[in-house]
């Protein structure tokens, strides 16, 4: 009688004689989050502006007040700073001129694990002179930049001042009743810019 453990032996020997050892495939190559000593090695951050109207005033007057909008500015500002334990240091700034302002706007050389705040700043002319006409609470984005440093699109909104209605009226009389305004006589009204 064969003992027990030689019957075992075969049965696993015919069993595997079947199969063919091949090496185990390759792990796959895994990104590792990069160690904080690596942090500064460039990260970035990207933005796409997205201008905004105010809204409109709170009265209006038909169509005698045009709403601003990215074809009314002359330039945009948009400025980066970074959350220096506490402190808001500025660290870097890039102009968009008239046919830029589609365009996303990338700072690099940034370090990871960081808190950045980008700013916007939009100036038009307004009556010949360079106004800045964004809102600045509203025209702000926050932006966390963790360990991995590959970047994403944010969106950076930049919020348009309302604008308000200037305009003189004349006339040669004007009668002002209960919920009414009646005006005798001639009349000329004219919008300021």
């Amino acid at each position: 009688m064969i003992p027990a453990h030689y019957l075992r032996t075969a049965l696993a020997a015919s069993l595997l004689a079947g199969c063919q050892a091949t090496p185990a495939p390759a792990p796959a190559a895994v990104a590792a989050a990069p160690a904080r000593a690596a942090a500064t090695a460039g990260a970035q951050i990207r933005l796409r502006p997205r201008y905004e109207a105010a809204g409109p005033a709170r009265r209006r007057l038909a169509a005698a007040v045009t709403e601003l909008t990215a074809a009314s500015l002359d330039h945009v500002e948009v400025r980066l700073s970074v959350d220096d334990g506490g402190t808001e240091q500025p660290i870097g700034a890039t102009t968009l001129n008239q046919g830029e302002f589609a365009d996303d706007i990338t700072f690099g050389n940034l370090k990871n694990d960081r808190t950045y705040y980008a700013r916007a700043y939009a100036y038009a002319l307004v009556n010949t002179v360079l106004t800045q006409v964004s809102i600045d609470a509203e025209s702000f984005k926050t932006i966390v930049v963790g360990l991995d440093d590959a970047p994403t699109l944010q969106t950076l909104v930049v919020k348009l001042m309302p604008v308000a209605f200037s305009g003189q009226a004349t006339s040669s009389g004007v009668n002002i009743g209960t919920g009414t305004i009646q005006h005798q006589g001639s009349e000329s009204v004219s919008l300021g810019p």
